[in-house]
């Protein structure tokens, strides 16, 4: 009897956790340990420019051009190998900011404040112009409602006079079933996209002497009644579009979104 008890509150037990671990997904890759698509260029579950669409998208395909890499520089007190680093260029005179998304980049304009530049989920995958996933969508399943996410992320600036455009930029929002879109400048959103949001995290990153820094973002509900079925995230190297500096780096790392319950669970696929 105290066998078979044992064997109850046991299964009991097994089953209780699993059932906590499916109500709090985690990001797929979100320590950035995993690198096998572009090899050290793009790691998995993450899109750049080198799977952009739209008109301007072949001008970050090149090796020469790309602005994401693996790196070895980790947060402290990481178990981990690598980070990811993403770094703005200079293109035509005009700062190209680095650029990462779990859904795809749409280079529209060669003006970077162009409403025609965004990135976005890409549910189906059918964009015709992609350079890399042709076919394949651009977008992270999630139906999870935490709390707040937290990122390890390490600010680098490239030069001085950064005046009022001084801030890099990490961004977590979760979205109904659609292809929710991220505009560079809020005054390109529209009501319809708004309407697929159900919460937000949203945070402008200040320079911190380049040092290394854990931040918490706590997530804003809409309550709009919109059930979650994707999560799109992105960092940028400036929060402004066209601004920083050429050689700015967002380093990132270890990303964990944080829930309620005590019994949060922390897993990443790798």
């Amino acid at each position: 009897m105290k066998k078979s008890v044992l064997f109850l509150m046991t299964a009991a037990f097994m089953f209780g956790s699993n059932a906590v671990a499916d109500d709090q997904p985690q990001v797929p890759n979100g320590d950035f340990e995993t690198w096998t698509f572009d090899g050290e260029n793009l790691p998995n579950n993450w899109n750049s420019f080198q799977t952009a669409d739209g008109n301007y998208a072949t001008m970050g395909y090149s090796s020469s051009n790309r602005q994401v890499k693996r790196s070895t520089d980790v947060r402290p007190g990481s178990t981990g190998q690598y980070s990811c680093a993403i770094w703005a260029r200079s293109v035509f005179i005009v700062v190209a900011q680095g650029n990462l998304t779990s859904g795809r980049v749409h280079a529209g304009s060669m003006s970077a404040t162009n409403k025609e530049n965004y990135n976005y989920t890409d549910r189906t995958g059918k964009a015709s112009a992609a350079n890399g996933k042709v076919g394949e969508p651009c977008a992270m399943s999630f139906t999870g409602k935490p709390k707040a996410v937290k990122v390890w992320v390490k600010y680098v600036q490239g030069g001085t006079g950064y005046g009022e455009y001084n801030k890099a930029k990490f961004s977590a929002i979760i979205h109904g079933d659609g292809d929710y879109v991220s505009y560079g400048l809020a005054s390109n959103d529209n009501d319809a996209n708004k309407a697929l949001v159900v919460a937000s995290a949203v945070k402008e990153i200040a320079y911190n002497n380049g040092e290394w820094e854990e931040l918490t973002i706590p997530f804003e509900y809409t309550n709009n009644g919109t059930a979650p079925k994707y999560i799109q995230i992105n960092a940028s190297t400036n929060a402004y579009p066209g601004k920083g500096k050429e050689n700015d780096y967002l380093y990132i790392d270890d990303i964990e979104l944080v829930y309620e319950s005590a019994g949060n669970v922390k897993t990443f696929d790798r």
